[in-house]
């Protein structure tokens, strides 16, 4: 049974339900196929969800030494602490360093970070995944995100991406084999046994920020912002939209 921690401070798609076309203009850096599917979520049917509903967040530090502690499950515990601060009159932010711990023995240790993304532990098979946000843009506050998968019947860690777009969340599904997660405006799968990469669909908005994805039998749940910044200017709750998973994804 999978547990869903949240830890961030972020229609049925029935072949036609939702506009969509084939697009092959990929990213040539991402080992994909031709025939990538685009999604205009704003013609699906969209739900609207209380970002403070959904997700807890680590502590905004003020000064340095500043502890956060998240319990993600019985004998797996996160720690945040406040390293140094960095900016000038106008604007700071405090650096961090994420400490994770199973068993009370640290699995994973990492510094100069800004905060974390939603962990997702996957209890059957011992795999839980780290989103670190490293930086965050202060005009449109975009995010940049590195991923990990840490194996927690062994303690090895697996670099998944240096580098994402407004990602904070992977999931795991396909019996522990497949991680579904967002860079910018695509969905990506990551097969953990041949370390391929693919990308699924295309939602044709460089704005987008997800926080959150769930499946739920056929479909996948994606919780976004549209545009992050001006939607949290605006009290612009977020958005949920539904999307149907293609049937070969445990194939990728």
């Amino acid at each position: 049974m999978n547990n869903l921690i949240n830890i961030l401070p972020v229609l049925m798609l029935l072949f036609g339900a939702c506009k969509q076309n084939a697009n092959t203009q990929v990213n040539s850096s991402i080992n994909v196929q031709p025939g990538i599917m685009k999604v205009d979520l704003d013609t699906c049917n969209n739900e609207r969800v209380n970002f403070d509903k959904i997700f807890i967040t680590h502590k905004n530090f003020d000064k340095v030494g500043d502890t956060d502690t998240l319990q993600i499950t019985d004998n797996l515990v996160s720690v945040k602490t406040a390293e140094y601060i960095i900016g000038n009159d106008e604007a700071e932010i405090c650096l961090s360093r994420l400490e994770v711990f199973y068993k009370n023995q640290r699995v994973f240790y990492k510094d100069s970070i800004l905060t974390t993304g939603m962990f997702y532990y996957e209890k059957d098979k011992g795999l839980l995944t780290i989103p670190v946000i490293l930086n965050q843009n202060s005009d449109n506050l975009s995010t940049e995100t590195a991923l990990y998968v840490c194996d927690l019947n062994n303690g090895k860690i697996k670099p998944i991406e240096n580098l994402l777009i407004n990602s904070s969340f992977a999931l795991i599904c396909c019996d522990g084999t497949i991680l579904l997660y967002n860079n910018g405006d695509e969905l990506l799968t990551y097969n953990l046994r041949n370390d391929k990469k693919q990308a699924i669909y295309n939602f044709d908005n460089p704005l987008l920020s997800v926080f959150k994805l769930s499946i739920k039998g056929e479909y996948l749940d994606i919780y976004y912002f549209k545009d992050f910044a001006n939607d949290i200017a605006n009290d612009i709750p977020m958005n949920k939209a539904k999307i149907k998973i293609p049937k070969e994804i445990c194939r990728y």
